[in-house]
């Protein structure tokens, strides 16, 4: 006979409570009823998972192993069941996962370092950029619970909501001279040297309104904090979110002035499933929403 989720239930109570009484009374069910599970149990497992010990129980070896591999898989079993249903983030123990661009990084993670619920937390993947295939994939895998992206999603089995607008501006070192200037003309911008990243998830080309000639590079970097570091210590100016540069200014010594020659803002879109719409994860949209405006 194959166990059924009373029967793993049985086991885990049991082996905690190291008591046939105590097991049975926690359960609300008969100790002949927990005989019963147990021994499907032990059958399924063809060994004895439990040895009598003074008046009570003790697991044996195998027992422990079987607990260590059941107890945490059940457990979040039962916090997704309880998720579908209702959600208290005071009390949950969830783990969300996101995608997003890295200005959203920090504020998040600050977010939910902060909330009270010590089991609630939240793993930050970078962002994806592969299109919304990738997107649509990772989503209905559920290997992610969101993805901010800088375009909506057309899939009509995904949810797409705008968070924000975000501007870009110039930015160096606090002491570097173009800083001195209200504005940065086209021919002011070409003269300078440059740090970009090495994708083009967020280049100056994709959101700057006028064509922009090559520039002089000297820094090619993975990320839009390595640029934030790079030119910090070096002449190099590089074009960021002003929302990044905001938050890494008390840390690293930059500014930012605005560019003279037009560009658009980035666009930011909250995308999930739709059909996974539960209550938790409307709790994270609201949450990230609320994040987004800080």
């Amino acid at each position: 006979m194959f166990p059924d989720l009373h029967h793993v239930q049985s086991f885990l109570v049991t082996f905690e409570e190291s008591s046939m009484q105590k097991a049975a009374e926690r359960l609300n069910i008969k100790q002949s009823t927990l005989r019963n599970h147990l021994r499907c149990i032990s059958e399924f497992y063809g060994m004895p998972l439990f040895s009598k010990k003074g008046r009570g129980i003790q697991p044996t070896n195998d027992a422990e192993r079987i607990y260590k591999t059941i107890s945490p898989k059940l457990c979040s079993l039962q916090n997704e069941l309880t998720n579908l249903k209702h959600f208290d983030a005071k009390t949950t123990k969830r783990t969300f996962n996101i995608a997003c661009p890295e200005y959203y990084a920090l504020p998040l993670v600050q977010f939910f370092h902060n909330e009270s619920s010590p089991e609630l937390t939240c793993c930050i993947y970078e962002q994806i950029s592969e299109g919304e295939k990738s997107i649509r994939d990772v989503l209905k895998s559920k290997r992610l619970d969101c993805v901010i992206s800088p375009r909506p999603s057309t899939d009509p089995s995904l949810n797409s909501m705008e968070l924000e607008r975000i501007q870009v501006a110039l930015a160096a070192n606090i002491n570097h001279p173009i800083l001195k200037k209200k504005t940065v003309s086209q021919n002011e911008y070409l003269s300078l040297k440059h740090a970009t990243l090495n994708k083009s998830k967020m280049h100056i080309r994709e959101f700057s309104q006028t064509p922009i000639p090559s520039r002089q590079t000297q820094f090619v970097g993975d990320s839009l904090l390595s640029i934030i570091a790079i030119i910090s210590k070096t002449d190099l100016v590089a074009v960021l979110p002003t929302k990044l540069i905001d938050q890494y200014s008390n840390i690293f010594p930059i500014g930012h002035t605005k560019l003279e020659f037009r560009y658009q803002p980035i666009s930011n879109y909250l995308i999930w499933d739709r059909a996974g719409e539960t209550p938790d994860i409307k709790w994270l949209i609201e949450r990230i929403n609320t994040v987004s405006k800080i």
